[in-house]
């Protein structure tokens, strides 16, 4: 079982329901609290969530810098800090962009706000592990170089994997196989494919065949741009696909 909490499921341009990126994953039997993406407004969203304790967050990974992905992370380290925190907050990111947090908090005065590692890493490998779980980075195709994560929860065997932006490729297939719960973008409609894949973004169709074709069991969409009436949640063959709201807490 694991707990994901949404604390944002929009893009940079996103109906007004849709805040910036953001997503809390629990692992069971444990109050440890690891974050995919921090965009704006994040923080605020997870005070208001009842059941998060910002005090039991061990990991940020951001997939690249642009701004609805990493910019509530200077909110994150001053309130950390009125918090108490007393861990050593890891952030996990791409070596090309250890440089940018680094003149994004000292520019924000945030940079000695709480004991923070920025932790600069390449695809195609491990990139973090603890007792919960174990995180694996591979490249994404974005406009900018991207990371998608793919996080498997130690204690109860499954493996969940957050695509972040990306257009759909190859490559990508053998990236999410075995894989029990996929979290994919959906920035643009069915129709829109050449459009989305030549911005390095992907439709509500593309992310359907990647999880229908490798059987996946519960496919989540998110980072839906100007898409409107949207069903909750939908079975497709085997595939059980849920389209949450911010604020929604999903335990799989």
């Amino acid at each position: 079982m694991v707990k994901l909490v949404f604390l944002g499921t929009g893009g940079w341009v996103s109906p007004s329901n849709r805040d910036y990126v953001s997503i809390v994953l629990q692992p069971k039997d444990t109050d440890s609290l690891y974050v995919l993406d921090f965009g704006e407004g994040a923080f605020k969203k997870m005070q208001k969530h009842r059941g998060l304790n910002p005090l039991n967050i061990k990991a940020v990974f951001i997939s690249h810098v642009h701004g609805d992905h990493v910019l509530g992370l200077p909110g994150l380290l001053i309130n950390l800090k009125a918090y108490g925190y007393a861990d050593c907050l890891k952030i996990v990111v791409l070596k090309d962009y250890v440089e940018f947090l680094k003149i994004l908090f000292r520019n924000t005065n945030v940079e000695d706000k709480v004991k923070c590692e920025i932790v600069g890493v390449e695809p195609f490998g491990k990139v973090f592990s603890d007792n919960n779980i174990e995180v694996y980075a591979y490249p994404s195709k974005h406009s900018v170089r991207s990371l998608m994560f793919k996080i498997v929860l130690k204690k109860e065997g499954k493996t969940v994997f957050y695509s972040s932006d990306t257009a759909p490729y190859a490559e990508i297939y053998e990236y999410i196989r075995g894989s029990d719960v996929l979290i994919y973008e959906a920035t643009f409609l069915e129709g829109f494919e050449e459009y989305a894949h030549n911005k390095g973004h992907s439709t509500i169709n593309d992310a359907l065949n990647i999880a229908l074709k490798l059987k996946i069991p519960y496919l989540i969409i998110f980072h839906e741009g100007f898409i409107l009436n949207l069903p909750r949640k939908i079975n497709v063959g085997s595939t059980c696909v849920l389209i949450p709201n911010d604020g929604d807490e999903i335990v799989i």
